[in-house]
């Protein structure tokens, strides 16, 4: 299998009731026999502790998926060295303990899913939201953070230097297991934030969190699930923001939510 091209190893299915288990992830070394391998899939793979150092090796590679793999916990600082790489899938990778400093020499990267955002003083040799400055090309990036007023204004001064992000996605409070009703909001942000085109966030919240909506230019407005009771427009008993831009609200399964709708 030398020459190939395209290996998809892991759960195809939409399902997740069927699993793929790896029980010895050493075996995956034979990975670096693959030279000439773009696109590598191993999504919902359980088992996998760790990628191998040896998948520095694959110079070619231009789509890594690792979707699901709910085992793995550590990302090789090697991966720095697949510098054709342009899309990079971590999502529902529950166990990380921290993002790769190799991260950011990934310079040709337009998508990172998902990126963990830490504060500083938990792991200062994990790869910093500031670090991702150097992937100039980066245009969709999904965030998880644990950090409760995330994005804080030194965040957003961070996000306003990404030139090229169209979509950035963030959500709060941990992973799915530890919070199963979330609320999911898309937006556009204030004007000099870069060509941003949607941020996405996940609240675990009754109320609004995160920006300050009467900074921002909102256009799309997308909320489903979860407690949200208040849309954050009409707050502390201040005269209501109007939202000029909005063409398009869309707010799904929302059993504590309580507007005066005509306000809208």
């Amino acid at each position: 299998m030398k020459h190939v091209n395209i290996l998809y190893l892991g759960r195809w299915e939409s399902t997740s009731q069927k699993h793929i288990k790896v029980e010895k992830p050493k075996d995956l070394e034979g990975l670096a026999n693959l030279k000439y391998i773009k696109f590598l899939s191993l999504q919902g793979i359980l088992g996998i502790t760790g990628i191998p150092e040896s998948i520095s090796r694959l110079w070619n590679l231009s789509v890594l998926d690792f979707r699901a793999c709910h085992s793995l916990e550590v990302i090789p600082q090697g991966i720095g060295s697949l510098h054709n790489l342009t899309h990079l899938d971590l999502s529902e990778c529950y166990l990380l303990s921290g993002m790769s400093k190799g991260l950011r020499k990934l310079t040709n990267l337009m998508v990172l899913k998902v990126f963990e955002v830490q504060d500083s003083t938990e792991n200062s040799h994990s790869c910093t939201l500031e670090d991702l400055l150097a992937i100039t090309k980066l245009h969709k990036l999904s965030i998880d953070t644990e950090i409760e007023d995330f994005p804080r204004w030194s965040d957003l001064d961070v996000l306003a230097k990404f030139k090229q992000l169209h979509i950035l996605t963030i959500a709060w409070g941990g992973n799915l297991f530890q919070n199963p009703d979330s609320v999911t909001v898309s937006t556009v942000p204030k004007p000099g934030m870069g060509i941003i085109r949607t941020i996405t966030h996940t609240f675990t919240r009754k109320r609004w969190m995160g920006m300050s909506y009467h900074q921002v230019e909102l256009n799309r407005l997308y909320i489903s699930g979860g407690e949200l009771c208040d849309s954050g427009q009409f707050e502390f008993g201040t005269d209501p923001v109007p939202w000029n831009n909005v063409k398009i609200i869309r707010l799904k399964y929302l059993t504590e939510m309580e507007m005066d709708w005509m306000k809208f």
